[in-house]
């Protein structure tokens, strides 16, 4: 009843126009009661007002973006990920094909070992020929060591002057073999000492010295001596030695303190031997062609030998070779005999069956054209080897890779270390070879003077 009397009240309140008076008297008769509930509706009434304002106002208001799925820390790799559905692994590969490669690089990643399929297509058709002919390789040994040498191979894909791809330059080193991929040899050792920057900036001519490791005396001549000049005018030269290991462990502790002070040696972990040098003659081209790029021409000498470098690097200037520049020795045949003078350098059939050498250059010294060092060194992989250096790289090497030889000019390349070249008749030659392997460091400072005097006309 007073409930109904309240609202009729507030009726006519709100919604009618009557006197004053008359709603005071509707009031009087409500009672006492009427005013604690006019404070509870009034009460009502803000609270409804204000919410039904607050839903209008968010009605009116933009939605809020969607609240993204909360984002976990990366998990420790040890902890196994839940396999994605085939639709969500497709989904997330077309978000990662679509991303730039920029983008895809900065993605966190470890180091991982060279990958295959990183590499150019020639090298890696190139693996793919040999891998299939490694029936012939037990083990593999040879195969993982050719997988090691991938900076390497991507070199001699890339820096020989021969346009063919890698797998037709294989194969034609290996001629009329009927699997011509099948690997031969495969030369891997550690470096003790390296110089890999020695040869930074452009060079005319770098000349390695073969040099036992105990021959301490003839290195410091050189040094002091023909290969101590750097320019012969504008062309830059520069001079290296490479070494094996001594055969008395007690000199290693002398090269290593000769290497710090020098820095011009190289030095790896096979045993010095005359039957090692082909170990050292392939070590100085897989050492050129990874770290001596910027070399043009390539002088390898004993050091026993005099050069005069100043004649040489005038020689490349004006007369290039495009393959060796050498003492080109022609129809010589093996030693078979196991006695005499000459019994160490005996070569049964075994090692070497042919009736007669190939052509091949005298290893006292020979200038070579940088860019013919990949073909030859590609050659030794699919070529048995054979530790008569001068006949295998020069010889054996040379006519697979078909790097012409060149014969020296008639008065112009070599002779031997005599006294009387102390003058202008050193202009003559290029190489001085010393007469069973003597070695006079005397002979060796007029020498040098007279190269001064005369090649450089300056007076000393």
């Amino acid at each position: 009843m007073l409930k109904r009397s309240l609202l009729r009240i507030l009726h006519r309140l709100l919604c009618r126009r009557r006197p004053l008076s008359l709603m005071l008297g509707h009031l009087r008769r409500c009672g006492r009661w009427l005013a604690p509930l006019l404070l509870l509706t009034a009460a009502t009434c803000l609270i409804v007002s204000t919410a039904l304002t607050s839903s209008a106002a968010a009605a009116a208001a933009p939605p809020p973006p969607a609240v993204p799925q909360q984002q976990q820390q990366p998990q420790p790799q040890q902890q196994q990920q839940a396999p994605l559905s085939q639709a969500s692994a497709a989904a997330a590969s077309n978000r990662s094909a679509a991303q730039p490669a920029e983008v895809l690089q900065q993605q966190p990643s470890e180091p991982q070992a060279p990958s295959l399929n990183r590499q150019p297509l020639a090298v890696t058709d190139f693996l793919r020929r040999v891998a299939d002919a490694s029936h012939q390789d037990p083990g593999g040994r040879l195969m993982s060591s050719l997988r090691s040498k991938l900076p390497l191979l991507n070199l001699l894909a890339t820096s020989s002057a021969d346009p063919r791809s890698l797998s037709e330059r294989a194969k034609a080193c290996a001629g009329a073999r009927a699997n011509p991929f099948v690997l031969r040899y495969v030369q891997n050792f550690a470096y003790v000492h390296n110089e890999p920057d020695l040869c930074a900036g452009q060079l005319l001519l770098l000349t390695a010295v073969h040099s036992n490791a105990k021959n301490f005396n003839r290195r410091a001549t050189i040094r002091r001596t023909w290969g101590s000049l750097r320019y012969v005018g504008a062309n830059r030269l520069q001079l290296v030695f490479f070494l094996g290991l001594p055969g008395n462990p007690e000199h290693q502790a002398e090269i290593d303190a000769e290497s710090r002070r020098h820095r011009d040696i190289v030095q790896l972990d096979y045993r010095e031997h005359y039957r090692n040098m082909s170990l050292k003659h392939l070590s100085v081209y897989e050492w050129m062609i990874l770290h001596c790029q910027s070399a043009q021409y390539l002088a390898k000498v004993d050091d026993d030998t005099f050069t005069d470098v100043v004649h040489l690097a005038a020689f490349l200037q004006h007369s290039p070779p495009d393959g060796f520049y050498c003492s080109n020795t022609r129809g010589a045949k093996p030693q078979r005999l196991r006695r005499g003078p000459k019994a160490k350098w005996a070569v049964n059939r075994a090692e070497f069956a042919a009736a007669r050498y190939p052509a091949y250059c005298e290893g006292f010294g020979y200038a070579v054209r940088a860019s013919r060092l990949p073909d030859l060194y590609l050659c030794s992989l699919f070529s048995k080897f054979f530790w008569i250096d001068d006949v295998y790289v020069t010889g054996v090497l040379a006519a697979a890779a078909k790097v012409p030889l060149a014969g020296f000019w008639a008065g112009h390349g070599y002779t031997g270390q005599l006294p009387s070249l102390a003058s202008e008749k050193i202009l003559d030659y290029i190489f001085l070879v010393a007469d069973h392997n003597e070695f006079l460091e005397v002979v060796w400072h007029r020498l040098w003077r007279s190269v001064l005097q005369f090649s450089l006309d300056l007076t000393l």
